[in-house]
């Protein structure tokens, strides 16, 4: 009396669940199998065996179970069924309205993407993303998009920047910097000032690292130029000025023109030589 609901219920659950019972056993046949190939050195085979059966019987279980939705939702085939699926549609009778419609569309998008990918490989370009994208703002070819892609970054680097225009970048690029206020510093730091040599000799040490120019009497000693006062006959507190790091064009004309006297202006940077007890001039230029 017990058993009897038991076994009507046991067998009403194993006819509509067929399929998820089969797909049960094959897993676990499939699982056995693989522990026999890993870890049981004298069942290898017979567990390889077993892992391929219940790879297989998944496989035609997932197959049946496509084919018993199909049949249960009204298709003709499975294969009608799965084209529905791409589509979005699970219920026959739309797809049946629908079908024909739908495949119709997806032909011309289809084609669509040919003629797309056929016309970007014309243009040289790499993708028809990046084809579609250039496109639609007027360019045909690869070499004028990246061309448009390089402006749009400076147009961007110039608005991020501040800066009031390209030329401005331009010269931020040259100094290493990346924005107009920076630049603008840059600018400052580069600018010579005016100084007079009297000034010069009595705020030098004040003036370590800074850029300027001076006008005076320069007579050439070796490798060192001592810049004098030019409106006094004899000075004896000339300040050094380093030519190395000048043209050798300049240094030849120092050679032939400053060797008792001349007249110059020296533009450089203040600083302490390395030999030297007192501070003097770095020279980036002489101006004659």
């Amino acid at each position: 009396m017990i058993l009897r609901p038991l076994q009507l219920c046991l067998t009403a659950g194993t006819a509509m669940n067929m399929h998820f019972w089969i797909g049960v056993v094959a897993l676990l046949l499939g699982g056995w199998g693989l522990i026999q190939l890993v870890f049981m050195r004298g069942r290898r085979l017979r567990g390889l065996a077993f892992l391929i059966v219940g790879f297989f019987a998944l496989g035609a279980v997932a197959d049946a179970e496509k084919e018993q939705a199909a049949t249960d939702g009204g298709f003709e085939s499975v294969t009608e069924y799965d084209e529905a699926q791409k589509f979005g549609i699970s219920d026959a009778k739309a797809w049946a309205e629908q079908r024909d419609e739908l495949r119709a569309k997806a032909a011309a998008e289809a084609n669509e993407r040919e003629a797309l990918e056929l016309a970007a490989k014309d243009a040289g370009f790499p993708s028809v993303e990046l084809y579609a994208k250039a496109k639609d703002v007027g360019i045909s070819s690869f070499a004028l998009w990246k061309a448009h892609e390089h402006q749009v970054e400076i147009d961007a680097a110039i608005a991020k920047g501040g800066f009031p225009d390209a030329v401005s970048y331009r010269q931020a690029k040259e100094l290493g910097v990346t924005t107009f206020a920076a630049l603008k510093a840059k600018k400052a730091e580069l600018v010579y000032r005016k100084v007079a040599i009297d000034d010069l000799k009595l705020d030098i040490d004040d003036m370590v690292g800074k850029r300027i120019r001076v006008r005076g009497r320069g007579t050439l000693l070796g490798e060192t130029l001592i810049l004098a006062d030019r409106r006094q006959t004899f000075d004896t507190n000339g300040i050094p000025v380093r030519i190395d790091k000048l043209p050798r064009k300049t240094r030849k004309w120092l050679l032939n023109k400053c060797n008792l006297s001349c007249r110059i202006t020296v533009e450089g940077e203040v600083g302490r030589f390395v030999l030297a007890l007192s501070n003097g001039i770095v020279a980036h230029r002489i101006l004659r």
